[in-house]
Order: C-alpha cells, then sequence, then structure tokens
C-alpha cells in the first residue's frame, strides 16, 4: 500500500476547506438540463397536430352528412346548423330556390293584391326548404279568399240596398198605377158613349157593346190591315240570332295562374327534368283559350294522363309536396276550371241525347248507358273499395256525402271489371263525380285530404286505371 502523499493534495487539505465532490457523484435531485431545441422535432410535432385537426375536421364534415341524410329520409325540412356550408354547389342550389320562391311569391301577390311581410327576424336563421313555400303559398291563398269574401260581403250589402230601394219604388209605383188605371177606365166608358165607326180603320168593335179594344190591339190591327208589306219585314226583324260561339275562359277571367306552380313543382328534385309538368301546364292553357267542347273533352283525358305520369315519376316524399301544389293550384284557378267542366258536362250531355235518340229511332237496338252504368243500389262496393269509403267519410267536409262516395266508388268498381263496357262519356261522368266530391271540401285541408286518399287508391290500383285510361284515349282517337 502506497502511503506517500501528493504535495497538492496535502497543501489543499491543510486550510480545512471542503472538497466539492462531482455531480454525477452528488445524492438529491440533479439539476435539469436544457438540451438546444431540434428543429426537426419541432416540424414533427406540428405536422402531427395538424394531421389529427384534419381528420377531426372530417369525421364532424360525415357525422353532418349521416344527420343531413336521416332528416330527409324522416321527411322532415333541414335545420340551419345541419347543412353543408363549405359546399359552393350547395350553396348555389340554395340560392335558386330562394329566387324560385320569391318570384312566386311576387307572383301570387300581384295576382292577388295581397300584402304581406315576408321578411323573416333577424334573429332567426334562413331557411329555403320547400315545406315553408307551399305554407306561405297557403297563406296567400287564405287571405285571397277572405278578401274575396270581404268584396262579396260588401256587394251583397250594395245590393240589399238597391233591393230596399227598388221595393219602396215598386210599391209607389203600384200605387200609382192603381190610381190611374181607375181613371182611365172612368174615362173610356164615358168616351164609349160618343165613339164613333172606327172600322174604316182597321179597328175592331163588338157588337153587343159601344167599347173600343186596347191600345195594343188597335196599333197592331192597323198594321197588319193597312200596311201588309209590314209582314215580312216583322218575320225578318223578329227572327232569333244564331247563338253565338261561347267565350273561352281566358276571355271571361284572363290568362290562368300556371308559373307559379311550374316553378313550385320543378324545383322538387324528381320532378326537375320531368317533361309531363309543362305538358299539363301547357294543355291547361291551351283549354282556356279554347270553348269547342269534343276537343274539350279529348283534351281532359290527355291532361289526366299527364297528372297520373307526373305523380309516377315522384318519389315517395315528393309525391306529398305535389298533391299539396295542385290543390293549391285548383283554388287559384277556380274559375277556369269550373267553367271548363261545365262545358265538358254540356257536351257529355248533349252526346247523350243523342246517342238515346238514335237508340229510340232504331226500336231499342244499341249498347244503352243506363244499362251499363251500375247504382249503388245495385251493387255494393268490394272490401277494398269500402275502406276507401270509410276513409272519405272521416274527412269533415264529406261526413253527410255517403250517398255520392257510394256512388264514387260503385263506378270505380264498375270501370275496374273487364266484362263492363267502358266508354268515354262514362269515363267523364266517373271524373264529374270525383269534382263533385272534391268541390264539397270546404277547406284547403280537407281538399288535401281528399287528394291523398284518391291518389293512394290510384297508386293501389295503378295498372288497372292506367289501362283504363289507355283504352278510353285510343277509341276517342
Amino acid at each position: 500500500m502506497d502511503l506517500n502523499f501528493d504535495s497538492d493534495s496535502l497543501g489543499a487539505n491543510t486550510s480545512g476547506a471542503r472538497v466539492e465532490k462531482p455531480t454525477a457523484h452528488r445524492k438529491g435531485r440533479k439539476p435539469k438540463e436544457v438540451l438546444p431545441e431540434d428543429p426537426t422535432a419541432r416540424k414533427n410535432l406540428e405536422a402531427v397536430r395538424s394531421f389529427r385537426q384534419r381528420q377531426k375536421e372530417h369525421v364532424e364534415s360525415l357525422e353532418r352528412e349521416v344527420q343531413e341524410l336521416r332528416s330527409l329520409l324522416a321527411g322532415k325540412p333541414l335545420q340551419p346548423q345541419q347543412q353543408l356550408s363549405n359546399q359552393p354547389n350547395s350553396d348555389l342550389e340554395s340560392l335558386r330556390m330562394e329566387n324560385a320562391s320569391l318570384a312566386a311569391q311576387l307572383s301570387l301577390l300581384k295576382h292577388g293584391g295581397v300584402s304581406f311581410d315576408f321578411r323573416t327576424s333577424q334573429n332567426q336563421p334562413n331557411s329555403n326548404c320547400i315545406g315553408c313555400a307551399v305554407e306561405k303559398m297557403k297563406t296567400l291563398v287564405c287571405m285571397g279568399q277572405i278578401k274575396t269574401l270581404e268584396g262579396k260581403l260588401a256587394e251583397a250589402h250594395i245590393e240589399l240596398q238597391s233591393l230596399r230601394s227598388l221595393q219602396g219604388l215598386q210599391q209607389l209605383f203600384q200605387f200609382n198605377n192603381t190610381q190611374t188605371d181607375a181613371l182611365l177606365q172612368h174615362n173610356l166608358n164615358a168616351a164609349s158613349l160618343f165613339a164613333p165607326d172606327m172600322s174604316l180603320f182597321g179597328v175592331k168593335q163588338s157588337p153587343s157593346t159601344n167599347t173600343i179594344d186596347s191600345p195594343a190591339s188597335i196599333t197592331h190591327s192597323t198594321q197588319l190591315n193597312m200596311t201588309p208589306w209590314l209582314d215580312d219585314l216583322f218575320a225578318t226583324t223578329s227572327s232569333t240570332p244564331e247563338a253565338p260561339t261561347k267565350p273561352t275562359a281566358t276571355e271571361l277571367y284572363g290568362p290562368p295562374e300556371v308559373d307559379t306552380v311550374r316553378i313550385a313543382l320543378k324545383q322538387l328534385p324528381s320532378l326537375k327534368d320531368c317533361k309531363f309538368v309543362d305538358l299539363m301546364m301547357d294543355t291547361f292553357v291551351e283549354q282556356c283559350k279554347r270553348s269547342d267542347q269534343k276537343w274539350m273533352i279529348k283534351s281532359l283525358l290527355r291532361t289526366m294522363s299527364y297528372r297520373h305520369n307526373m305523380l309516377d315519376a315522384c318519389n315517395i316524399m315528393d309525391r306529398q309536396k305535389v298533391l299539396e301544389l295542385l290543390v293549391i293550384f285548383a283554388e287559384r284557378n277556380k274559375n277556369h276550371l269550373t267553367y271548363r267542366n261545365t262545358i265538358i258536362n254540356e257536351g257529355v250531355e248533349s252526346a247523350t241525347k243523342a246517342v238515346s235518340a238514335a237508340r229510340a229511332l232504331s226500336g231499342g237496338l244499341g249498347p244503352s248507358t243506363s244499362q251499363t252504368r251500375v247504382t249503388h243500389g245495385t251493387l255494393q262496393p268490394s272490401p277494398l273499395q269500402k275502406r276507401l269509403v270509410d276513409e272519405l267519410l272521416k274527412i269533415p267536409s264529406l261526413a253527410n256525402s255517403k250517398d255520392t262516395i257510394i256512388e264514387l266508388c260503385v263506378e270505380m268498381q264498375s270501370h275496374m271489371d273487364s266484362n263492363t263496357e267502358r266508354s268515354q262519356d262514362s269515363l267523364i261522368n266517373l271524373m264529374r263525380l270525383g269534382k263533385q266530391l272534391e268541390s264539397m271540401c270546404q277547406t284547403l285541408e280537407d281538399k288535401t285530404k281528399f287528394a291523398y286518399i284518391t291518389e293512394s287508391f290510384r297508386e293501389g290500383n295503378r295498372a288497372v286505371l292506367t289501362k283504363l285510361y289507355q283504352d278510353v284515349q285510343d277509341d276517342s282517337e
């Protein structure tokens, strides 16, 4: 063992100072050494954070899209927070829908003269859904009906006042005429004592009495005896002139309103490129410009065919909105439709009378409409149509119209029977019964329910009814 000490070490310890040990050999917590920042590690950390943020945004967008699709399947309007704002195509489509809705509202306002504020509150977000447009159009229709009823009420008050005034004048004139007739009769009796012989002037005088005829008989007898050539002139001027051509619905009520409903129907995804919308609207406009009965009947069959094809082209969600728009369309053009149906009914009645007369002349041979048409007294509706009767009776406006409903259902059943003769007149009669029940509905809600029920029945018997319309159209050509 080496006991030799270095002089330096001895000198260091001679002072009595404590010797510091290295840091690595000390006990307790060690001081934290701050390493210089690495740029590569910092960039990697930022890249990881950015990737996680993008993943989070992608997941949120997928969740919003799933929620939006669920709302569409449920048939509910989209909430503003559910709409995808990061898609420019969606924004453009919403702006187009809003523009079309505003154009439709402006057209309704100009047509009905109704002032209504469609601006929503600043606290509520804008909603561009077709349901809102339909509700606004219903509001306009109701307000237009209120204004029409107010105008009719004012006219009724004016007419009542005029009738009261006229009644007072008639009573006054009746009293004056009574007094005048009594005075005139007294003067005639007094003058008959000194009446000359009026036979020279063509006046008939009674042989037993000396009274003369009335002034009207004097004038007519004098004209016939003194001027025989006036007979031909009187016959020419008093002949009944030919009946003029019936005016059209456009001439009576102005052009029909079709642009509003056309725009609303084109907004639906199912009918965006459907040609039957334009065909149905254009055919109706042409119907309002004409008054030919035969052409109107054929045109009505084409219109119903276009309507059915348009409804068949819709999906389940859009079909309900289409029926609501068609009810509003019928309400806005009520006068035009009523006038058209009147012309068609007159044509069918005249054709039925002609067939009946021809059948009577032929000794009872030939088809009879009364033989092929059945009534609710001879045939009861089937269980399927019994359900249709029950559904129609649930409508408040049709609660007391059971006979007409059964007649409609039995008429439908007779047309669906292959052994029954299917004619154009019988199909028009079926449409007439449907229009009669529809006119009995007092409110828009009842008319919409009636449209829902009849469309459900048509959908369940689509093949039979389509073939029926096609056969009748082929026979009418």
